[in-house]
């Protein structure tokens, strides 16, 4: 399906750029023609000039505006990912296009694309001596303990979205989510998790749980 669009792309190109070219090679032939030829005494020419050829440029405009249209509402989405479409006129759509190729109507609709693979989100990686290991590196999640001690965490969460709510996520949540919606959660699920724990209880006896 990618090579239909890039076929159909390519064909409407061509379709424009000779609509161009005929229209210039005109224009260059009539000013050869005023160039070059001779005046009567009165100073009229003696000869029509040459037409431009309108009437087929247009037609080969309207031509090309057909394969680009059709390309332009072919949509592949990569495996792995998930689309939803936006309409101009309705916004969010509700329905998510999976990994395949979808048509979309052309110029009233788009498709934003989203990640629905799992990944990772890691806060304080910290090397054997307890110190991160580069300033660039993310620094250990800052929580209390049931002590009243702060504490800071390294941990790593997986989390994917979820491809039911994707038009949910692009109505009402800040884009992109990765960065501006995972990182806020992930340290709000913690802090309110460890004041309920003593420090012994999160590093060693309740570790796992």
């Amino acid at each position: 399906m990618l090579a239909l669009k890039d076929l159909l792309i390519a064909a409407g190109v061509l379709f424009l750029a000779a609509a161009f070219a005929i229209t210039l090679y005109d224009l260059w032939r009539m000013y050869e023609q005023r160039r070059k030829l001779p005046e009567s005494a009165d100073g009229v020419t003696e000869m029509e000039p040459v037409p431009i050829r309108w009437r087929g440029s247009v037609l080969l405009v309207v031509i090309a505006s057909v394969p680009l249209l059709v390309a332009d509402s072919i949509v592949v989405i990569p495996a792995g990912m998930g689309g939803l479409r936006v309409s101009e006129l309705r916004g969010t759509l509700p329905g998510t296009l999976y990994a395949g190729a979808h048509f979309v109507p052309p110029m009233m609709e788009s498709v934003e694309m989203f990640d629905l693979r799992d990944k990772l989100f890691t806060a304080g990686v910290v090397d054997g001596a307890g110190m991160t290991k580069t300033a660039a590196e993310p620094q250990p999640l800052d929580v209390q303990s049931k002590e009243g001690l702060n504490i800071g965490l390294a941990i790593t969460v997986r989390y994917r979205l979820d491809p039911h709510r994707l038009d949910y996520i692009e109505s009402h949540l800040p884009q992109p989510v990765d960065s501006q919606m995972v990182p806020a959660v992930v340290a709000s699920a913690w802090r309110e998790l460890t004041p309920g724990y003593t420090v012994r209880e999160i590093f060693s006896s309740d570790r796992e749980e």
